[in-house]
């Protein structure tokens, strides 16, 4: 299962009578989508956006939609769509190119993996409350739990989404992800340690504490939570830096190899291109022609 679109995913959709083939663009929580039939050659162009446990796909210059469950499916994909002057229709959908790629995720029953260009890093749900598994910091390559890294290093529009707190930004390396505290520290501007700090952790995002967070901040760097960021200089906006890498703990858990023969099925049938047919031409060509009587 994996919570967000891949760009350039090609599905095999069927509803009743009929059968599409569906590409998707653009990665993350929204972008655009073309069907084909490939039998009759009709053709058109959709928006989707996800929100929650849904995506919804709007077709442009009818009034057809479909809703598909969220997280996705590649070979078992429920939805629900309406056809203009047709009806509701139960859908079904299989992904025909989807392999992983750096930086996507999928969950296999109470694991979920990230792949990395090297491993696998495994978050057990699990073994939470115990405090056994890897934390998000680590399996995301994000030591400061980056909500949205796109413009720091992290692989854009991909998001390990965690079943409770939501999405994090997964960076290639650590090293990526420890420079990019900095830069985003640069980008507060001219905010006190305090504001900075309610914008870093809102109070309003799970068990966050920012006041308690920006006074961390401010006794490391040495001033007060009302100095402005924009006047601190190299070494302390570091030490910012270094004090909240101290806050979002990185620790290591279990990870696998690439090619690790322990790894489930569902995760190593999809770690190489070479398992699925990459071209909608093969894809047309796998489904049946209609029958003639």
């Amino acid at each position: 299962m994996f919570h967000t679109m891949i760009n350039g995913l090609i599905w095999r959709v069927t509803v009743s009578k009929w059968t599409w083939i569906y590409t998707f663009s653009n990665n993350g929580t929204s972008g655009t989508v073309t069907w084909r039939d490939p039998l009759s050659g009709a053709h058109g162009i959709g928006g989707w956006k996800i929100s929650g446990r849904t995506m919804r796909i709007t077709w442009h210059a009818s009034g057809s939609w479909d809703e598909w469950e969220v997280p996705f499916k590649a070979d078992s994909q429920f939805g629900h769509c309406h056809i203009e002057g047709e009806g509701d229709f139960d859908l079904w959908a299989d992904a025909q190119n989807y392999y992983l790629e750096p930086g996507d995720s999928l969950i296999v029953g109470d694991q979920h993996f990230v792949m990395h260009k090297d491993e696998f890093r495994v978050y057990e749900y699990d073994k939470e409350k115990s405090g056994e598994t890897g934390t998000i910091a680590w399996v995301c390559r994000n030591p400061g739990n980056f909500r949205n890294g796109d413009s720091y290093g992290a692989y854009v529009g991909k998001f390990f989404v965690h079943k409770r707190l939501g999405p994090y930004a997964i960076f290639p390396t650590e090293a990526i992800g420890a420079a990019a505290i900095p830069k985003r520290i640069k980008n507060f501007g001219h905010k006190t340690i305090a504001e900075a700090m309610e914008i870093y952790a809102p109070a309003k995002d799970g068990k966050n504490r920012p006041d308690n967070y920006a006074q961390a901040i401010a006794g490391r760097v040495g001033v007060k939570t009302s100095t402005y960021v924009d006047s601190l200089s190299e070494s302390q906006i570091q030490k910012f830096a270094d004090a909240i890498t101290g806050v979002e703990v990185s620790k290591s858990g279990l990870w696998y190899t690439l090619t690790d023969l322990r790894l489930p099925a569902e995760v190593s049938l999809r770690a190489f291109r070479r398992t699925y047919a990459v071209t909608q031409d093969e894809i047309l060509k796998s489904i049946p022609a209609p029958l003639s009587w």
